[in-house]
């Protein structure tokens, strides 16, 4: 609207200075010339009137046309003077941003025509550098993993006339990677000119860091909600196996006494009738099963007994060495290779050897009984600076262990009289930590024990 009002004021002002003229001459014709020519009749006055009508006619309009085209240059230079204070307010506007307005080609290289002062703060480069693409083009600045990202956007919003808005980095002049928010449009073109892009770009590095900090943060709080929540749920479980285990040892004593008995006597009758009728099947059936009874009152004592310590400064390596000779004879007829890999000069642990060897037993005694025949488990030893691990690793056989923590609670079924539990409860006294983890195709069980500081 404003260019056709534009257009029309143009036209119009030539077009009313030659119709001033043709008024003016028209009436200086009709009336005054007429009316000369009524007043004097003699040739010579005439001729003097044609001259000086001539002149004044000429002098009226041009006073009247300087008058017109003054009229319009005054006009013209208020336009020009605000057009002039409109493009300093907009200039003013623009350098005052934070950040970079630009009109640019829609081509690969983005080529720009016209970049604001903004443009050195964020790439580096001053806006003379960029335009044309004269030291640099602007794809040039985008960070070569968005490039194309960047493109088709552009593209997809140009193709549907829509406005876009984008999240990239760019490298500044002096090597820097910036995040940056830009947000532009299409351009519609005049007389089949080249459609432009218009927009503005602006450096959003620090929301982004801080963005990726809050990030960490919630990640990092997560974890610690799942830690706590893994916490509590292991005290619950800890809990209420402490209760089963206070009831259990009020109990205990009245078990052991009102059935350890009775089935010492079952036991004694079935072993008579065993050797007096040694083909009764069911003598063989009541012999079994009061040995499991007695087996399980065992482990209920076992486990509920206090256990004295007599703790020294001793070896993992020498123990688990041990450990291998004793079970040497089982390992073979079994076909199982016990292998060591033990860190050499390994620091010694303030513990009770003995238990020490009969907990590392146990847990190798469990893996032999699970896998398979010419299958092999090793046995290795490390440290850090506060603690030093011993860790017991073989094949998985068939499916993964569905509720690993069950392994370490007592009186489940299997095992042996001092059990996977029993031998987690002395790790804990010793002052330790004994895991069970599950890989892809293997099961670990690591123990984890103090340093011995000498005193």
């Amino acid at each position: 609207m404003n260019n056709r009002n534009k257009r029309k004021s143009l036209f119009t002002r030539p077009a009313k200075i030659a119709l001033a003229y043709f008024l003016v001459g028209g009436m200086w014709i009709t009336f005054v010339h007429r009316g000369l020519s009524l007043i004097f009749s003699e040739q010579r006055v005439h001729a003097i009137l044609d001259f000086t009508e001539g002149w004044i006619f000429i002098t009226v309009s041009a006073l009247l046309i300087y008058l017109l085209i003054d009229r319009a240059m005054r006009e013209t230079r208020r336009s020009e003077d605000a057009l002039i204070e409109s493009q300093r307010t907009l200039a003013t506007l623009l350098s005052n941003l934070p950040g970079l307005a630009y009109r640019c080609r829609n081509d690969r290289d983005w080529t720009m025509e016209f970049v604001s002062d903004g443009c050195h703060a964020l790439t580096g480069y001053l806006p003379e550098e960029l335009l044309y693409n004269k030291t640099v083009s602007y794809s040039d600045l985008i960070h070569p993993d968005d490039r194309e990202m960047v493109w088709q956007d552009v593209q997809e919003a140009v193709k549907q006339n829509r406005p876009f808005q984008l999240t990239y980095r760019i490298i500044t002049a002096t090597g820097e990677e910036k995040w940056v928010w830009e947000q532009g449009r299409i351009v519609p073109s005049e007389r089949g000119q080249i459609p432009v892009l218009e927009g503005f770009i602006s450096d959003i590095t620090e929301h982004r860091r801080a963005m990726d900090e809050l990030r960490k943060h919630q990640n990092h709080l997560a974890e610690l909600v799942k830690e706590r929540t893994q916490e509590l749920e292991t005290a619950q479980k800890t809990l209420v196996q402490r209760e089963k285990l206070k009831t259990l040892g009020i109990i205990a004593a009245e078990v052991a006494h009102e059935i350890r008995n009775p089935l010492v006597a079952i036991g004694g009758f079935a072993r008579r009738l065993q050797r007096k009728y040694p083909h009764l099947s069911e003598s063989d059936i009541i012999l079994k099963e009061t040995i499991r009874l007695e087996r399980m009152l065992d482990r209920i004592t076992n486990y509920l007994k206090p256990v004295v310590m007599s703790p020294i400064g001793c070896s993992i390596n020498t123990i688990l060495s041990e450990c291998r000779d004793l079970l040497a004879p089982e390992l073979a007829g079994r076909n199982i290779t016990l292998r060591l890999d033990l860190e050499p000069e390994l620091a010694p642990v303030y513990s009770d050897p003995d238990i020490l060897m009969q907990v590392f037993i146990n847990i190798i005694q469990y893996e032999m009984f699970r896998i398979k025949a010419g299958d092999s488990i090793i046995a290795k030893t490390w440290s850090d600076e506060q603690n030093l691990y011993a860790e017991f690793k073989s094949p998985l056989a068939g499916e993964k262990i569905k509720e690993p923590e069950l392994l370490f609670l007592p009186f489940d079924e299997g095992g042996e009289s001092i059990g996977l539990p029993f031998a987690y409860r002395l790790v804990k006294d010793m002052g330790g930590l004994m895991v069970f983890s599950q890989e892809e195709n293997y099961c670990l069980f690591t123990v984890s024990l103090p340093k011995h500081v000498s005193a």
